[in-house]
C-alpha cells in the first residue's frame, strides 16, 4: 500500500455542498494530476496500484469516511464485507467480488474499451537499488482490468435504491482518492435489482459494477537478472 499523506488539505474537491458535480474522467484526472504536482514527498511505493486487495481497503476507508462526514452513528453505518450473501444483516450491507479479470486493454477511447491487450509484462522503471547502491532495481508490470461487482442489500426497495445512488456518488467523490494510490476506476453501470431471502429475512439487492485497472508489478535487481541469464546459458551448454 502506498504511504499515507499527512497534509491533504489541497486535495481536489469533486463535490460541492448540496450539489453533485458531474466531472468526466479527463477532468478528474487533470484535477488530481495538478494536485499531485504540488506534493513534495514521495507518496508511493514501486507497487502503487498493483494489488486489488489494496483497492478494497481504500474502498472501505472511503465508505467509512463518507459516513463519518455525514455524522452517521456507528451502529447505523453500512457494512462493507466480502462474503456474499452477507452472514449478518443487522444494517445495510455492501458486498463485493471480482466478476471478471482480464489483461488490460489499450486503444483510443475509454479505459478498458480498447482492442489491444497487455498480455505480457513490460518494463515500468529502472532506478538505483535502495539497498545496494552498485545495482539497479528493475520494475516490470502487467495491467489488468478487473470488473468488480458490488451488491447492495437493504430491507426495503426504497432503502436499497437510495443506497445505490449514495454509493455511486461516494465513488465519484472519492475518485481522486483511488487515483492518488494508482487505481483507475470507471463505472460500468447497474444490472438492476432482485429480492433475496437470507434466513428469515427478505431483502432487496441492487448490483452495480465498476472496472478497476491495476498494474501487477514485480521487481528484481540487475544482479538477479545476470544470475538468471547465467543459469540459462549454463543449462543450454
Amino acid at each position: 500500500m502506498a504511504s499515507r499523506i499527512d497534509n491533504i488539505t489541497n486535495v481536489p474537491n469533486i463535490e460541492s455542498v448540496g450539489t453533485r458535480i458531474q466531472m468526466n474522467e479527463i477532468q478528474i484526472t487533470a484535477a488530481v494530476d495538478r494536485y499531485l504536482e504540488t506534493l513534495h514527498t514521495d507518496r508511493t511505493t514501486p507497487s502503487s496500484g498493483s494489488d486489488i486487495s489494496d483497492f478494497f481497503e481504500l474502498l472501505q476507508n472511503s465508505v467509512e469516511s463518507k459516513q463519518a462526514s455525514e455524522r452517521v452513528p456507528t451502529e447505523y453505518r453500512i457494512l462493507v464485507v466480502e462474503e456474499d450473501p452477507p452472514e449478518v444483516v443487522d444494517t445495510e450491507v455492501i458486498t463485493f467480488f471480482i466478476a471478471r479479470r482480464l489483461p488490460g486493454q489499450f486503444d483510443k477511447g475509454p479505459i478498458g474499451a480498447g482492442k489491444v491487450r497487455e498480455v505480457t509484462p513490460h518494463h515500468r522503471s529502472t532506478i538505483e537499488h535502495p539497498e545496494t547502491p552498485s545495482e539497479k532495481l528493475v520494475t516490470m508490470g502487467k495491467f489488468y482490468d478487473n470488473w468488480i461487482t458490488f451488491n447492495i442489500y437493504a430491507r426495503t426497495n426504497k432503502t436499497a435504491r437510495k443506497r445505490l445512488i449514495w454509493f455511486e456518488q461516494m465513488m465519484d467523490v472519492y475518485n481522486w482518492y483511488f487515483r492518488l494510490y494508482g487505481f483507475r476506476v470507471v463505472e460500468e453501470g447497474s444490472s438492476g435489482w432482485e429480492k433475496v431471502k437470507i434466513d428469515d429475512l427478505t431483502l432487496t439487492k441492487y448490483s452495480v459494477t465498476y472496472m478497476v485497472r491495476t498494474d501487477d508489478t514485480f521487481h528484481f535487481s540487475s544482479q538477479e537478472l545476470k544470475d538468471v541469464l547465467l543459469k540459462v546459458e549454463v543449462s543450454n551448454n
